[in-house]
Formats: structure tokens, sequence, C-alpha cells
């Protein structure tokens, strides 16, 4: 077949929202239909694909389709399998359209809709506590989940797909019924020792000092520890059936693929910055909200040394025609592991690597983000990068004793410890940081 017509649906309307055309030479045409963009409560597929706008071409929509594509072993398992170049976009998602993350889903022309509400128990299946078992003891052995488990997750790591009951009993989807999971549930990655706890400790701290950051928890299945992660995109009715709610990350936001989601990976405008990240934000329905959430998230990011803050680790949630920013996720602290790349994703006043980020630097970030007088930069730095930087490390300590897992957030702590010197240091704070983690001072840190 060399030419792909296909349906797009959102989980919210029962017919098509538009089609998605694949030609020979793998470009893309989108049209919305016409009769779904007069309904009141239609939604946009994206910000950069208006309702306004009925036709859009190849340029225009690529990056939004191949964002939804699964990356990894599953994308390559069905390339191969079906003789599919992985620019053929269209011819993917033919196949694994049913799978996209959200509440849309893409078939073949004349398809039903890959994706409905479900309810418990009818629509789902019981996980018993020896099949979870031996789910997380092989993904944590390096091994694929079980072959006919549904897995409609991006990224790269082995997660499954599954949901929550209200009970706290666990559940996936039953087959071919197309029911919204709750939960993301994540297993360490043998390479990086502690991953599991990291995220843990992170996201807890995060939201302990105010961020919205997703909510977690902690379990153990033969004492292998694993991350249960309350998916943003969810919600229960009042008749007890769970729902999808569209979102769209920053990358299909800017209109760049997942291949260009580190700032280096692009050049000149073509390529993931935070001031398009933060352009973007002023296009949500709470603007303001969005771009100061996005500050602290950016000064917490910097003081966990969260290296791989990326452009697809940002989200937006439709709820109308304007989105609003998601909450936070995938927050680790990557400068705990020696191997990884000691350069932030996005880069920080124009510098990605962490010993070159000083006071003239941060300036720049507020400069380039739209915070230009000094009187606007002065109230940024005192109502929420000294906040931040006073409350992290009393937070840590209060959140690893109470979990028990002071040995575990060491390193964590050691690193924050440093970001909150380097802080002091530059901006002439005398806030406690007693760590025995060295101090990093690059040249030219200190304010003048």
């Amino acid at each position: 077949m060399n030419e792909y017509v296909l349906d797009v649906y959102l989980e919210q309307f029962d017919k098509p929202v538009g089609k998605l055309v694949g030609y020979e030479d793998y470009t893309l045409h989108f049209s919305y239909d016409p009769a779904y963009t007069e309904l009141e409560d239609a939604l946009p597929l994206s910000l950069r694909m208006p309702l306004s706008q009925l036709e859009y071409t190849d340029f225009a929509c690529r990056a939004f389709f191949q964002n939804l594509l699964l990356e990894g072993r599953r994308l390559d398992q069905v390339a191969d399998r079906e003789g599919l170049d992985r620019d053929n976009v269209a011819g993917l998602l033919a196949h694994l359209g049913q799978e996209c993350p959200g509440a849309i889903s893409i078939v073949p022309e004349g398809s039903p809709p890959g994706k409905r509400p479900g309810i418990i128990p009818e629509d789902y299946r019981e996980i018993d506590a020896e099949e979870l078992a031996a789910e997380v003891r092989a993904m944590h052995d390096g091994k694929p989940p079980r072959q006919n488990r549904r897995i409609s997750l991006a990224g790269v790591q082995d997660k499954l797909a599954i949901t929550v009951g209200e009970d706290g009993r666990l559940y996936e989807s039953a087959d071919s019924v197309g029911a919204p999971t709750t939960h993301v549930l994540k297993v360490g990655d043998p390479d990086y020792h502690g991953l599991v706890e990291n995220e843990y400790i992170c996201l807890k701290l995060a939201r302990r000092l105010g961020l919205d950051a997703v909510h977690a928890t902690i379990d153990y299945a033969e004492e292998v520890p694993y991350l249960l992660l309350e998916r943003f995109d969810r919600y229960r009715d009042t008749n007890g059936y769970i729902h999808r709610f569209h979102q769209e990350d920053t990358c299909q936001a800017l209109g760049l693929p997942g291949t260009l989601k580190y700032e280096d990976q692009g050049h000149g405008e073509r390529r993931a910055t935070l001031e398009g990240i933060f352009d973007v934000f002023g296009e949500t329905a709470a603007p303001i909200e969005a771009r100061q959430a996005m500050i602290a998230m950016t000064v917490f990011n910097y003081l966990i040394a969260n290296f791989d803050a990326h452009a697809k680790n940002f989200a937006l949630l439709y709820q109308g025609r304007r989105p609003h920013l998601a909450p936070f996720y995938d927050i680790v602290s990557t400068g705990v592991y020696p191997d990884t790349s000691q350069s932030f994703a996005l880069s920080i006043g124009g510098k990605q690597n962490y010993d070159a980020i000083g006071a003239y630097e941060w300036e720049r970030f507020l400069t380039d983000i739209g915070v230009q007088t000094n009187g606007a930069q002065k109230r940024v730095l005192q109502h929420t990068m000294k906040p931040l930087a006073e409350r992290v490390l009393p937070e840590l300590d209060r959140l690893l004793e109470g979990e028990g897992l002071e040995h575990r957030g060491r390193r964590i702590r050691n690193i924050v410890g440093a970001g909150v010197r380097n802080f002091n240091d530059a901006f002439g704070w005398d806030v406690p940081a007693d760590t025995d983690a060295p101090v990093v001072t690059p040249p030219g840190w200190r304010m003048s």
C-alpha cells in the first residue's frame, strides 16, 4: 500500500475529528472535519494546528503526528515486520495508532476508534501479586513484558500501563477494549543504581516545595522496587467511568520532532529551547501562572541537577480550546550518575554546562523569557529563587527521614547543597547549606 488514509479520533468524540493522509513520498496532510470544528466543545489537536484552519500540510503537522509514535524496541519491531521506513509516519501509525499517548487514536479509514472510556471490572482484568512480581522482575532483568501485554506508552524505557482501582487493586485493560489506564509502573534500570528511589524523592520534594508534580508511590515486588505514577491526563466521572484528557508535549507544541527534544540536536530557530517553551506557555489558558511555574521548575531542575529535562518532559493538558500546563513529570537527579551527561538538555541563559551557569546566565535567562527589567528580575530572585533555595534542604531532610531514605538520598542531598551554595556565592545570600559536597564556583560566577 503506497498511500494511507487514516481517521483521527479523540476519545471524547464519537466521530473522527479529521483525516490524516500519508503519501508515497512519506509526506503528510491533515484536515479537520468541518462539522467537528463547529462543535462548541471541539478541541484542537495542537497549538500548532488551531481549529481556525481546516487543512495542514506536511511541515505544519508532521511533528505532531511523528511525536505520537512509540520509541525504541516496539517501533523497530513493527517497522521491520511491516517493511516500513522509519520516516513513513502514516504507515507506522496505521499499525501503532491505537497506542498513541493520551486521548488520541489513529486508525485506518472506516475503522472504529481505538480508545473509549472504561469501567472496572467490565473493561479490565485484575493483575494478581504473583503476576505483578514476575513482570517487575522481568523488566528489572532487562527483559520485555510478556508478549501479549498492551503497552500504550511512548519512551524507550519499559513501563507498564496499569489501572489502580479505588480499592487499591491493580488492573490492565482487557484485550481490544481500549479502556484507559490510570497509572504508569516504572522499574529501575540496573545500570543506574537507585533510579526508582531517585525519581520518587525528586517528585515528592517538588510537591513539598509547591510545584505541581505528578503523584508517586513506591512499592516492592519480590524486593524489586517499582514506582507507581498517577497519570495526569485521566479522570473518573461520578458513575465510575475512567476517561482520558487530550494532551500534547512541548515538542509537539513547538513543531519539533522528538529527535530534536534536546537543544543541541537542532540549529537556528529549529531547536528546542526554554525560551521557546515559555513562548508556548503564552498561548495557554493561564500564561502567567504557567510561566511562573516553569521558572520555579527550571530552578528546581538546576538544584537537583536534572540534566535530562528535555522538551518532551513538559506537556499541555486540554480541557478547553486553550490548554493548561500539565503537572511536571520525569523528574530525576541525573547528576548523581557520573557516566551520564552533565550538561542540561535545555540551556539556561545560553549555557548548558552546569559549571558555566552563574549569575549572568540566570539574569540572561530571565531576560530571554521576558522578565527584562531590573525590578522584575529582583522580584523573581526574592520571591521564587531564594525561597526555593531556603526551603529545599530542610524539606529534603524531612522527606528522607520520614521515608527512611537517608542513605539512598545522600548523593541527591549533596548535589542540592552544592546548588544552594552556588546560589549563595552568586547572589550574596547566606542560605544554610550544610553538606559535604564540594563547592562548584565557575569562572565569572559571582555577581559584580
